[in-house]
């Protein structure tokens, strides 16, 4: 037969488990945090992703009208179409036109979550056709 465990001996025991269990309690809470915050950077990270390409997408619809724009063009607006999953996130880019002498400022504008990107084109006209001389982001 084995002795009898002394109270003292159960208690420091006891103490031991139940401060093992603060611990892991503790360490989970924090790894939670952290992979909270990372999934949250994840999302902000794909969201600006997708503002760019929708940027470029932008630009392409402009490059793609450039050729059948005359010498002289006159302000307008027009909305890009997107793909259906994003525009049922709300997701959208507006391209505007502002005509001036020799030039033009080409003003494109995404939205997405919450998040709006710009981007402002600088068009040429050369040779008897309009070009793209110059991009800038976040006007």
């Amino acid at each position: 037969m084995k002795p009898a465990r002394s109270s003292r001996s159960r208690g420091f025991a006891t103490l031991m488990a139940i401060i093992l269990i603060g611990m892991v309690g503790v360490a989970l809470a924090v790894m939670s945090a952290l992979f909270a915050h990372e999934a949250k950077r994840t999302r902000q990270t794909r969201c600006e992703a997708q503002l760019r390409q929708m940027l470029l997408a932008g630009a392409a619809s402009v490059d793609e009208r450039l050729s059948s724009w005359q010498a002289e063009v006159p302000e307008q607006k027009w909305a890009v179409a997107l793909p259906k999953a994003l525009a049922d996130d709300g997701a959208a880019v507006s391209v505007q036109v502002a005509p001036q002498a020799l030039a033009m400022e080409v003003a494109i504008e995404g939205k997405l979550e919450g998040r709006i990107g710009q981007q402002t084109l600088t068009v040429v006209r050369a040779d008897g056709r309009w070009r793209i001389a110059a991009a800038r982001l976040g006007d």
